[in-house]
């Protein structure tokens, strides 16, 4: 809720494919000399060290875009360190050891939804992350290794907001282009023709204290991801007048990164609903906020596609307020859930999604009260996905599931890599040819 709310991948000793390597060696050689143990016993560890040597054990991502790319989002609630928090943090009080445990417990989720460390049916693991309410970089850092998997890589760019001392950051596994980076502009409010309310925010200004602007190379494609957290209380007059001008403000980089060339992802807790796409619980929003951002330049045709779309209206909640305080989330009802975190993608990367996912599974009372939620590209699909009508499951009414929620099925094969199953068979084929040659020049030496 707003600004204010709340597989590690065990690789042994040895990479995968030199152990496949190393045991394919193991045949013996013809060799009458007296050095026979160096193709007999230890020219399977020559070849394991060549091949750690010249990092051909598994394709890396900076080395070759991934075809098959997932990007994520997740409002983790006051991932903080405990240590002098701001007095509006839940660890002010309590200090390191509950902020520890609530580390702990976002990782878990982590592991258990948008990184699918169990290897659950398939899906996706995560490549792009973007979190919100994350303290500082150091906490990011100590998320990550409590992950396990150092290939992601924290991007932060320390925000304003200094009330609450929250950020937005992301973790990934994709090289980003240059820096992150974010934007200062601000924008004038109330703007002409808002619907936030009759009374008057007076001459002021607002801007976008939490958020991150960060380019990759996916593909053909240059995406750029900017992830923001917007002010909080969708219905509250002033908070509307406030987050229409972000949405201003983030529309305004859209415009420029579109007119750049760019393909375009704006993901984050944007605190509002979409009124062309109702959530399980039908909020209307105040605002035109998410209009603003999905049609940047207001000329009646949508630049951005809200994935949400994608799903079937029962399954369409992104957040839990415990209305009634009584700490208890009744997944059987949808009168304390809402669709405020958002993920929207320019019209042309939306041709290639393939799954899109909220993961209901986690649990609002303990983890976060908001729902980690994925979108998944594969750019090696042609290219010719449609994009389902808003209304293809608006009239669902069965309750929420508790379960995740996949728009489709993922496509078999592929891998994640690009080239994969092509990589894997050169990888393989490549270092049985080195370990031929390491045991053949063994042979000649000696």
């Amino acid at each position: 809720m707003g600004s204010s709310t709340m597989m590690e991948r065990s690789s042994g000793t040895l990479p995968r494919r030199a152990l496949c390597v190393a045991r394919c060696a193991r045949r013996p050689l013809r060799v009458t000399t007296s050095h026979a143990w160096v193709a007999s016993s230890n020219a399977p560890l020559v070849v394991i060290t060549l091949l750690t040597v010249l990092n051909l054990s598994e394709p890396k991502l900076a080395h070759a875009a991934p075809h098959v790319v997932t990007i994520s989002h997740w409002n983790v609630e006051w991932l903080f360190d405990g240590r002098q928090d701001p007095s509006k943090s839940p660890y002010a009080d309590c200090g390191e050891p509950c902020a520890d445990k609530h580390l702990e417990r976002i990782a878990a989720g982590l592991k258990n939804t948008v990184l699918n460390m169990a290897n659950d049916g398939g899906r996706r693991v995560a490549d792009i992350v973007h979190l919100a309410e994350v303290e500082d970089e150091q906490v990011l850092e100590r998320l990550r290794d409590k992950l396990g998997d150092q290939s992601y890589k924290p991007l932060f760019v320390k925000g304003r907001d200094t009330s609450t001392g929250q950020n937005v950051a992301i973790l990934s596994r994709v090289p980003v282009l240059g820096s992150p980076t974010r934007t200062d502009e601000r924008s004038q409010i109330p703007l002409s023709g808002s619907g936030c309310g009759s009374g008057s925010a007076g001459s002021l200004s607002t801007g976008v204290s939490k958020n991150v602007v960060a380019r990759f190379d996916l593909q053909k494609y240059r995406v750029t991801v900017v992830g923001a957290h917007l002010k909080a209380f969708p219905t509250q007059q002033q908070s509307c007048m406030q987050r229409e001008g972000q949405a201003a403000v983030l529309a305004d980089v859209v415009r420029g990164e579109i007119s750049s060339g760019n393909e375009v992802i704006v993901l984050g807790d944007l605190n509002d609903f979409d009124g062309a796409i109702m959530d399980a619980n039908d909020n209307q929003p105040t605002s035109r906020v998410l209009k603003m951002l999905k049609d940047v330049d207001n000329d009646g045709m949508d630049e951005l596609e809200n994935v949400m779309a994608r799903l079937p209206k029962n399954e369409r909640y992104t957040a839990w307020y415990d209305r009634n305080g009584d700490n208890a989330f009744d997944r059987s009802s949808t009168r304390e859930i809402s669709a405020i975190d958002h993920i929207l993608v320019s019209k042309q990367l939306a041709r290639y999604i393939v799954d899109v996912t909220f993961y209901h599974s986690i649990d609002p009372t303990s983890v976060s009260d908001h729902f980690p939620m994925s979108v998944t590209f594969d750019f090696e699909a042609g290219g010719d996905a449609k994009s389902p009508p808003a209304s293809a499951a608006s009239s669902e009414s069965s309750p929420p599931s508790s379960s995740s929620t996949t728009s489709q099925p993922a496509k078999a094969g592929g891998g994640l890599w690009s080239s994969a199953g092509a990589s894997k068979a050169s990888t393989l084929a490549f270092a049985l040819f080195v370990g031929s040659a390491v045991a053949l020049l063994a042979r000649v030496i000696f």
